[in-house]
C-alpha cells in the first residue's frame, strides 16, 4: 500500500543480500563446473524463481538475467545479484498483487554456456493470440534473443502450421540488435537492408517447427521456447509450458482487430 516504504525496503533487502557471500561448497562447485567448459567462456547467469510461470501468472522478466559473463569472480557476483533481484520492487508488487506469500518466494540461478547467435527469438507451439493449438508462432530478430524476449524490438512474426507451412509473415522493424560487448552486452543499429528483409528463411522456419513439435510431444503440452541460430545451426535455449494460453477465442474477431498491428512477445 505504501509504495515509497516498499521501494526503500526492497533496496535495503538487496543491499543486505549483495553484502553476503555464497557458501564455500557452492563457490567451489561453480568454479569446478566453469573450468570444465573452459576459462573465460561467456555464460548467461539466469534467474529462475519458484513463482515463475504459474497457471494464473507469468513472472517472466521480473528477476534479473546477465549475459556474456566471463570469469569466476564475475559469475559468482552475478549469482548473488540474481538472488537479490528476487526482492526487486516490481517482483514484490507482482507477488503482492497475486496474493502470494512473500516468504515462500525462492530462487534458483541457472548458468548456461552462451551461443553468440546471429538471429534468435521465441517459438510458441500454439498460437498465443488466438489459442489455436494447430498453429505455431515464431518471433525472430537479429543478435541475441534478449532483444525479442524483452520486447526491445519489433520482431518478425511468423505463423506456421505444424507441418512447417508458413501461413502468415509480418516483417518487423528490427531496429537494433544486442551483441557481445567486451563486458556483458551492447545494443547496435541493424542495417536498413536487414531490417527490411525477413530474418528467417523458409528452411529455418521448418527446422524450428520440427524442434517445436518434438519438444511439445516430449512434454505433452503447448510450449514456449527460446531458440538461437548460429552458423545455420538451431540451438534450443529454454523450453517451458505456456501457462497463460486461453481457449475459445473468437479467432475471426481477433484477426480483424489485429490487422496491420505488430505483435510482440509481451
Amino acid at each position: 500500500r505504501d509504495k515509497e516504504k516498499l521501494f526503500k525496503l526492497s533496496e535495503k533487502l538487496k543491499v543486505l543480500i549483495k553484502k553476503g557471500k555464497l557458501p564455500e561448497n557452492v563457490i567451489n562447485e561453480v568454479k569446478s563446473a566453469y573450468k570444465k567448459i573452459g576459462e573465460n567462456t561467456p555464460v548467461a547467469v539466469r534467474s529462475s524463481a519458484t513463482f515463475e510461470d504459474l497457471p494464473d501468472a507469468s513472472f517472466a522478466g521480473q528477476q534479473e538475467t546477465y549475459l556474456n559473463v566471463r570469469g569466476e569472480e564475475e559469475i559468482l557476483a552475478r549469482i548473488i545479484d540474481c538472488y537479490a533481484s528476487l526482492w526487486d520492487d516490481r517482483a514484490i508488487i507482482y507477488r503482492a498483487g497475486k496474493g502470494y506469500n512473500q516468504l515462500l518466494a525462492a530462487m534458483a540461478v541457472v548458468i548456461q554456456e552462451m551461443v553468440e547467435s546471429e538471429k534468435a527469438g521465441v517459438l510458441f507451439t500454439a498460437n498465443p493470440i488466438t489459442g489455436n493449438i494447430n498453429e505455431m508462432q515464431i518471433n525472430a530478430s537479429y543478435g541475441l534473443g534478449e532483444s525479442v524476449v524483452s520486447g526491445r524490438v519489433t520482431a518478425d512474426s511468423y505463423i506456421a502450421d505444424k507441418s512447417g507451412k508458413i501461413l502468415y509473415i509480418s516483417i518487423g522493424s528490427k531496429e537494433t540488435e544486442i551483441i557481445y560487448a567486451q563486458k556483458e552486452t551492447k545494443e547496435i543499429e541493424v542495417s536498413k537492408k536487414l531490417r527490411e528483409q525477413a530474418a528467417l528463411s523458409e528452411s529455418e522456419v521448418l527446422e524450428l517447427v520440427g524442434a517445436g513439435n518434438a519438444i511439445e510431444k516430449h512434454y505433452g503440452c503447448p510450449m514456449d521456447i527460446e531458440w538461437a541460430i548460429k552458423d545455420k545451426k538451431v540451438y534450443i535455449l529454454q523450453a517451458r509450458a505456456i501457462t497463460t494460453l486461453k481457449e475459445n477465442f473468437d479467432e475471426k474477431l481477433i484477426k480483424s482487430y489485429l490487422k496491420r498491428r505488430k505483435i510482440s512477445k509481451m
